[in-house]
């Protein structure tokens, strides 16, 4: 319901205008109630076992905070600004992903439009991101001690996780007979022990940032004209530029938790909702999504002996969400109000 809501405040028809009617309204809201259920059941029990919804739910309202501010004007944009950016931190606290957001507003401040890049917006936006993290953090320091700051070391100190890409390659090479791996818990899940796990730690920032370049120069290369504005479907725009980063995060990182999922289904859905052209990649995002339960928690036991069969499965699923953060990378010009599917 949270998810509806958010949607409707998004893509309700502007006050006198013509361009986006309520039949249009109506159509897209039908469509994103039953992706939603689509993928609600492909999801299974995570979602209720997990609070990972908290995470996109921040990064949408983040989103509408976004699209809100930019029809401002004078103070009031600036403080519109700010509060995009302490919103973004409370998203933080609950896992580092929704300050993704942030990345995709500098690219639609700075680089999208031919203009004067909007240094007052972009900076308004890190002052009030800056603000938040240090009182909330600062707040949870005093109410839980030195151990709090543990947290923040958690993710670091733990070692290649079992479903990210890297494991699956490593235990495809295991089954070529090019590397040895061995199976380790810890840290509350499933995990490889590997002579590469060192390397694995100081390449994944790096093909993260470098997904990030890549993002931003298609960014730039396509950069609107200085007479026209991303529109209307400014929220669908800023939505896809986070579901593409969030995407280059799961991929990289040497933590990929089947809950991830979660995080990218919602806006997947409203994507499809309102660009009925990118149907075809809501079918695969749903395909691997399937994919997803069936390893975990249905065949799991399998993969942490390393049934050949779940391995192959594993890096099946993980080249599909390569397959699709290339397509939305190729999508992302032309994502504008002409290619809109009523």
């Amino acid at each position: 319901f949270c998810y509806i809501f958010l949607f409707f405040l998004m893509i309700r028809r502007p006050p006198r205008s013509t361009l986006f009617p309520y039949t249009t309204l109506f159509r897209s809201m039908n469509r994103l109630l039953w992706w939603s259920l689509a993928f609600l059941i492909f999801l299974g029990g995570m979602v209720t076992s997990r609070f990972d919804h908290i995470v996109v739910t921040f990064i949408l309202l983040s989103t509408l905070i976004f699209g809100q501010a930019l029809q401002k004007e004078g103070t009031r944009l600036l403080m519109e600004f700010a509060l995009f950016g302490f919103v973004t931190s409370i998203g933080v606290l609950t896992k580092i992903v929704p300050g993704l957001v942030m990345i995709s507003a500098m690219l639609m401040l700075l680089v999208m439009q031919k203009q004067t890049p909007r240094w007052a917006e972009a900076f308004a936006s890190i002052i009030g991101l800056g603000v938040g993290l240090i009182v909330l953090n600062a707040g949870f320091y005093a109410l839980f001690g030195p151990g709090y700051l543990e947290s923040f070391t958690y993710h670091m100190d733990r070692g290649i996780q079992l479903e990210s890409v890297y494991a699956g390659i490593l235990l495809l090479a295991q089954m070529a007979g090019l590397a040895i791996v061995k199976y380790d818990y810890s840290f509350g899940s499933s995990n490889l022990l590997s002579s590469f796990t060192h390397e694995v730690k100081l390449i994944s920032p790096v093909l993260f940032l470098g997904i990030v370049a890549v993002l931003g120069a298609k960014v730039w290369r396509n950069r609107l004209p200085e007479n026209k504005s991303p529109g209307h479907f400014i929220h669908s725009q800023f939505i896809l530029m986070t579901l593409i980063l969030l995407l280059a995060f799961m991929l990289t990182n040497k933590v990929f938790s089947p809950q991830y999922m979660i995080w990218v289904g919602p806006l997947m859905t409203v994507l499809v909702a309102v660009h009925q052209n990118l149907w075809k990649t809501g079918i695969l995002l749903l395909i691997a999504t399937a994919m997803t339960q069936l390893i975990y928690p249905q065949l799991y036991i399998f993969l942490e002996h390393f049934h050949p069969a779940l391995v192959i499965l594993l890096n099946l699923r993980n080249a599909l969400l390569v397959v699709i953060l290339i397509l939305l990378i190729r999508d992302l010009p032309g994502l504008t109000e002409k290619n809109h599917s009523p």
